[in-house]
């Protein structure tokens, strides 16, 4: 009888840790895929980000019948946006994380 019951015990924790090690495999995936799916727009996205930036380029030069003012002014734009972007890097950051926290928040009440 008490042996039935350990066996039983052993059975259902078993039964439990594979549940979790299965629960934890899929959680890994999604984010794994998640993180394949950042990695390929960003890629994308920064092919767009240097194609545009070369296609300003160009007019800026036409505009101003200059080889390199075209580059100078794009540089000196990233420069600007560089300089605000580290300026504003607290609230952006804080701003993330709210998002990320009120993400999991919205996760726990469903």
């Amino acid at each position: 009888m008490i042996k039935n019951l350990v066996n039983t015990l052993i059975n259902y924790l078993e039964n439990k840790l594979e549940i979790y090690k299965i629960q934890f495999k899929e959680e890994v995936a999604k984010a794994f895929t998640v993180l394949i799916l950042i990695i390929l727009f960003a890629m994308v996205g920064l092919l767009v980000i240097l194609f545009l930036s070369l296609f300003f380029v160009e007019i800026f030069n036409n505009l101003l019948n200059n080889k390199y003012y075209g580059y100078l002014i794009v540089a000196g734009f990233y420069l600007v946006m560089g300089i605000l972007v580290y300026s504003l890097r607290n609230k952006i950051r804080d701003w993330v994380t709210n998002a990320i926290i009120s993400d999991e928040e919205d996760k726990i009440d469903k």
